[in-house]
């Protein structure tokens, strides 16, 4: 946040900057930024944000204050009478201001709950209060549960604080006393804005005061809920974070599953999802759990538009989903959507794809295990302390963790020049924030770096906080001087002490140079720089695997440089549960692994390097398409932001992505910061594009942060140019779906050049037998579709207001030499999943493009009979009720989101659906 100047309202210039309090901007609470700078006299002022973490948020500003100082001096704090518990009081002679400091609860009350169970929050701070509150509020609950607790009932869980910010409690005074070593009560004016001793000295109050706060949170709340759960056989867990007066590393460290949170179509939540994850790999907690896809919008979602998100979270170090939200279904006729909340994806059996969504829940499944396994391997260890957050200026080949001062001072540890904590996890640098230290914990940093450590960060000028002042910042100076010798962060960046060495280069930003220093390569990075991958790194005693996910709706070849020698790479498809080696890998001259990977739109891969070694096979080291891909005429006609379901305002941002989109170049990400406002909050927004691409006209629609880019999808990505594998031999194969030629690139030899020409596609044009299940509105009798469309462009009520699934059945004929060989079904385009047969034969569920299938030793020669069996959601079906007298509505539920105006959401299979033939290139 930044405060600025101007005498023209044209040209600022900057007063001051300020953190703001938290990674998250909370829900219904409330924060105060308290920044003192020079008096300045100006026309205009500016108060501008920077999104934290890269996304947008809405704020509502209740007040800004720009308070000259209190007085033209600052108040002598030994001149400050304490008329605590005084009853009367003979003023001296002299000019007097009363202060009257009195504390009140918050006022705030527990929400959502049932009438029967509202009430005043427990004051946060005294572990009396909450083991008073856990007593009436929790304990009746598992007396009833008995024997379940502990098996069935495992948690208990404080959710996201959206209370208020509490910082006052009836001992606090004792425990500042006790805690900081000196007193409160002389220094207390300061709250209220006023000056005592010095505007620095005050400032430095303020510190202690916030501090000493946070101390109570983390130990009368959050660690002793874990202590009470404890005592009843419970575990804790913990989305600590939504207040800016408590410690959210230490706060959900101390919990046995960190939480946290991702809303629906909002990848920058993984910033929480990546605090919660650097909580449970500096404390030892094996689940980082999050709350996952919550929304405020109804039934907009399905498995492919939450697969990038989801994905993203893996790779922020979430390794359990909770579902927000699966509300118990008490009616067994399954008459749907049933009862359910206002938020999230609702994850019942009463979704219309609850039955399909198995291979999606599989491949979760299948990520949370090897997610949950090993050990995160971090780089970078960033100092948080008072709300600094030096993460968000390091590098992302190499990934890092958070740490908490006490947990440094109390655990951190240097073993061979690493940084070990209890919890296994190691480090390799530690990075120190742009703000002032404990003397505690520099004294910390400086036992390290004589250990070994490598440490990067500023120097030092000042103590945080006054405890023992001035003689803290005496020691301060001397630390510095010790570890930052002649470091001036341009000419001289490095400086050895005892067996570890010391950095800074001027910026937190500026890191390369320290870890060229070091000798430390990227642990991942790959040779398209704007790919966007997302990726972690875990590893136990049998291997070393990548987690590596493309956000973008394109397919991508790359290759992904990991820093791993001497193994050969296998990788491993969490969609599918198969496994194979990498059929195109070589080592580099410095140590590191070079994959080449191809991934399908919003595809992920485990990279797994196995330790034991693999028998050698004839893997090439590269390949190469040659095949040019097209170049694009792009004219882009409009670009409106809004919400999917038409809430709130539209946003025109033609002007503002016009220009890169025209050029052939991707936004990283559209959003709330690219529209500087979001225009419907809670719910989640889409940018529609009407374009010309290429002389056609277009439309293409992206959720919000979704990477964008035209085409959206090349013609080609329907279905890969090629694939490579490796034989039962362990010998290349090459399987061309389409025209081109590869140059394959060898261990040893020359490069080889290979050309394939592919049959043209078998295309099923029609007609379709579609059958819709009457329950549902449906026709009683199939229907025939000359031509696949869109159930929401049909004539008939039954289909456009359709919601559930629908059989389609086509047959078509094959040669004989096409069935002999390599071969697959495209279904081009569907909404929004497909249970797949051919003769009879279950192919299994595809939930996301592309919408591919194989057909290879399933499909006979001549007459074969396909069965697509398609499933939307749940919006048409709501939309086509609220048209429709309530005694006459289909669909029963307790939250109707839409009305009878609301736009329909695309249905059905859309096709073109085709049969390909692939050829083996020898």
């Amino acid at each position: 946040m930044e405060l600025s100047q101007s005498a023209d309202g044209q040209t600022f210039t900057a007063v001051v900057r300020a953190e703001l309090p938290s990674s998250f901007l909370d829900i219904g609470t409330d924060w105060l930024v308290d920044k003192r700078f020079a008096g300045v006299t100006a026309r205009f002022y500016r108060l501008t944000f920077e999104p934290q973490g890269g996304g947008g948020q809405t704020m509502q500003i209740a007040e800004l204050d720009l308070m000259p100082p209190a007085g033209p001096e600052p108040i002598d704090p030994d001149s400050i009478v304490d008329l605590t518990g005084r009853t009367q009081w003979q003023a001296p002679t002299g000019d007097w201001t009363l202060l009257r400091l009195g504390y009140t609860p918050i006022g705030k009350k527990n929400h959502p709950a049932t009438e029967f169970g509202i009430g005043l929050e427990c004051d946060k701070l005294s572990r009396t209060a909450l083991e008073h509150h856990f007593r009436d509020g929790i304990d009746p609950l598992l007396r009833e549960l008995g024997p379940l607790v502990g098996s069935s009932m495992r948690y208990s869980l404080i959710d996201s604080y959206e209370c208020g910010e509490q910082n006052w409690t009836a001992n606090l005074p004792a425990e500042f006393a006790s805690r900081r070593g000196y007193s409160l009560a002389a220094w207390l004016p300061a709250l209220t804005g006023r000056q005592v001793a010095s505007a620095a000295r005050s400032q430095r109050f303020e510190q202690d005061f916030r501090r000493t706060v946070a101390d109570l949170w983390n130990a009368n709340y959050y660690g002793a809920f874990a202590d009470l759960c404890h005592a009843r056989g419970l575990k804790s867990s913990a989305e600590a974070y939504g207040c800016r007066l408590f410690d959210e590393l230490r706060a959900g460290g101390l919990s046995d599953m960190p939480m946290s949170e991702f809303w629906l179509g909002n990848l920058d939540d993984g910033g929480i999802s990546k605090q919660a994850a650097s909580e449970a790999h500096t404390y030892g907690r094996p689940i980082v759990g999050a709350e996952a896809f919550t929304s405020g919008d109804a039934y907009n979602f399905d498995p492919a538009g939450m697969k990038a998100q989801g994905d993203a979270m893996f790779a922020a170090g979430v390794n359990r989903y909770y579902f927000h939200s699966s509300a118990g279904q008490p009616d067994p006729s399954r008459n749907g959507p049933g009862m359910v909340w206002g938020n999230g994806i609702h994850l019942t059996r009463n979704l219309t794809w609850f039955e399909q969504s198995r291979s999606w829940l599989t491949y979760l499944a299948r990520c949370e295990y090897l997610l949950q396994a090993g050990q995160s391997q971090v780089d970078l260890l960033a100092l948080q302390q008072d709300d600094s957050r030096p993460g968000r200026n390091l590098p992302a080949a190499w990934d890092h963790d958070s740490i908490d001062p006490y947990l440094l001072r109390d655990a951190l540890r240097v073993v061979d020049g690493r940084l070990v904590l209890p919890s296994g996890a190691t480090y390799r640098v530690l990075v120190l924030p742009e703000a002032p230290l404990a003397v505690a914990t520099l004294r910390r940093v400086a036992e390290l770096a004589r250990a070994g450590a490598a440490v990067f960060g500023p120097r030092p000028t000042q103590a945080l906080g006054l405890t023992d002042y001035p003689a803290c910042d005496a020691e301060v100076a001397g630390l510095a001087a010790e570890l930052w010798g002649n470091i001036d962060g341009a000419k001289v960046i490095r400086h050895d002490v005892g067996r570890g060495r010391v950095y800074w280069t001027g910026s937190a930003a500026r890191v390369q140079p320290m870890l060229d220093d070091l000798r430390l390569p990227p642990d991942l990075i790959t040779t398209s720089p704007d790919d966007g991958l997302r990726w972690i790194h875990r590893r136990n005693a049998e291997a070393d695997w990548y987690f590596v996910a493309n956000p973008d709706r394109r397919r991508l070849t790359t290759t992904c440089v990991f820093r791993q020698t001497g193994r050969r790479p296998e990788l491993w498809q969490a969609e599918t549960g198969q496994r194979r080696p990498a059929p195109a890998w070589h080592p580099l001259p410095d140590g590191r692994t070079a994959v080449t990977m191809t991934f399908d739109p919003t595809q992920s891969w485990f990279v797994v390097f196995p330790r034991a070694a693999a028998p050698a096979d004839g893997h090439l080291t590269d390949i190469v398409c040659q095949t040019p891909r097209p170049r694009h005429d792009i004219v882009i006609k409009s670009a409106v932001y809004a919400a999917i379901d038409g809430t709130g305002a539209s946003i025109d941002l033609t002007a503002k992505v016009a220009p890169t989109l025209a050029a052939g170049e991707a936004l990283a990400r559209v959003g709330n910061e690219t529209a500087g406002v979001d225009p419907s909050p809670f719910h989640v927004k889409q940018l529609r594009l009407e374009y010309v691409l290429d002389g056609q006209p277009g439309v293409s629609v992206f959720r919000e942060n979704d990477r964008v880019r035209l085409p959206e999808r090349e013609p080609a990505d329907d279905l890969p140019d090629w694939d490579l594998t490796l034989d039962d031999r362990g010998q290349p194969r090459l399987t061309a779906w389409r025209d081109g030629q590869w140059q394959l690139h060898r261990p040893a030899g020359p490069p080889l050049t290979r050309r394939a020409s592919v049959p043209e596609p078998l295309t099923l044009d029609g007609p379709w037998t579609v059958r819709f299940d009457p329950r549902w509105g449906g026709p009683a009798e199939a229907l025939t579709f000359d031509r696949l469309t869109d159930w929401t462009q049909r004539p008939e009520d039954g289909v456009r207001y359709y919601s559930g699934t629908a059989v389609y059945e086509a047959r078509f004929d094959l040669p004989a030499e096409w069935v002999r060989g390599p071969l697959c079904l495209d279904l081009g385009g569907l909404s929004n999943l497909a249970e797949v047969a051919l003769n009879g034969r279950d192919l299994g569920v595809v939930w996301k493009a592309p919408w591919r299938v194989d057909l290879a030793g399933v499909a006979t020669p001549g007459r074969n009979r396909l069965t697509v069996r398609v499933t939307n959601q749940w919006t048409n079906r709501l939309i086509g009720d609220r048209r429709l007298p309530e005694a006459q509505r289909l669909a029963k539920t307790s939250h109707y989101p839409y009305e009878a105006t609301s736009p329909l959401q695309p249905s059905g299979l859309f096709g073109p659906v085709r049969v390909r033939a692939g050829v083996v290139v020898r």
